[in-house]
């Protein structure tokens, strides 16, 4: 019995070791962040980058922001507190949005991007019961067909809103091909091993939350009224999207995978941090799924 206690405390200790983080000077510059969207008014939010443990994001009010376009736009951004600078302007599909920042004691940053055309989808299924997870609850399906060019590069996202909610369902099991060659358990996607003029995506996903019928006692997945958003998104965001998710993979990995290193986080801004980038998007209906 000794032996086996001793053996016990022997392991414990042996997974317990002080990590001591040793991170390289930080250069504070100044970052942008800004998501275009179609139809959408400009906004476009400066900061300073800062270190992980600060925690908090102070916001830079005394910088001239401009943005213009290859069709001739050239504006100011109006300062609204804690960062942000908006414009009344509308971008549109097509064009091609350049964003400088000047900010007093630091080089000027500048950034760009395109807005995507918008995506078409043909149709929506919803399927109640698609299959199982390991612990026996059932889970639901959305199947969608999108119109796709062969002979463009073209990058997408999905999002599934859950209604009254902030929430947005997440993947489960996911069997879809092009997915499975993207290697991340995100709905986000380019149109790279497509080839025919569309396409059909089966998605299974999880609200989070589960109940037992009481009839038969087989545990299902709650079911949410929802709206099905597709995105067409800028090669930018794409490559923001997939690269933020593998550094939150890298830096909250789950215990087995401890040793996984961190990724940098891909930024499209010169001579700071940041990204600009853009989308387009359409909504379906609020769909009333049911069993």
């Amino acid at each position: 019995m000794r032996c086996t206690i001793l053996l016990i405390m022997l392991f414990l200790s042996s997974c317990r070791e002080k990590v001591y983080d040793d991170f390289p000077p930080f250069d504070k510059v100044p970052t942008v962040n800004s998501f275009l969207t179609r139809d959408s008014v400009i906004a476009v939010h400066v900061s300073m980058a800062t270190k992980i443990e600060k925690g908090s994001i102070d916001g830079v009010d005394n910088a001239i922001v401009r943005v213009f376009s290859d069709n001739g736009v050239d504006m100011a951004l109006l300062p609204e507190g804690d960062g942000w600078y908006k414009a009344s302007l509308s971008v549109e599909t097509g064009e091609t949005y350049h964003c400088e920042v000047t900010v007093p004691g630091f080089s000027t940053v500048f950034s760009s991007t395109q807005i995507p055309s918008e995506p078409v989808f043909l149709n929506l299924q919803h399927i109640a019961i698609a299959g199982k997870d390991e612990e026996g609850t059932t889970y639901p399906a959305i199947n969608f067909t999108f119109n796709n060019n062969p002979n463009e590069v073209a990058y997408y996202e999905v999002v599934i809103r859950l209604a009254n909610s902030d929430k947005s369902a997440e993947l489960l099991n996911i069997v879809d091909p092009v997915l499975l060659e993207e290697g991340l358990p995100i709905a986000l996607f380019s149109n790279a091993t497509i080839t025919g003029n569309n396409y059909t995506m089966v998605l299974n996903y999880t609200t989070g939350s589960a109940g037992s019928t009481g009839v038969d006692g087989e545990w299902r997945t709650t079911l949410y009224p929802f709206v099905f958003e597709l995105r067409k998104v800028s090669k930018s965001y794409y490559l923001h999207k997939r690269s933020l998710k593998l550094y939150e993979t890298g830096r909250y990995p789950e215990f087995a995978l401890g040793g996984n290193p961190v990724f940098n986080v891909y930024s499209n801004v010169e001579n700071g941090y940041g990204i600009f980038a853009a989308y387009s998007s359409i909504l379906s209906d609020t769909i009333y799924p049911s069993y």
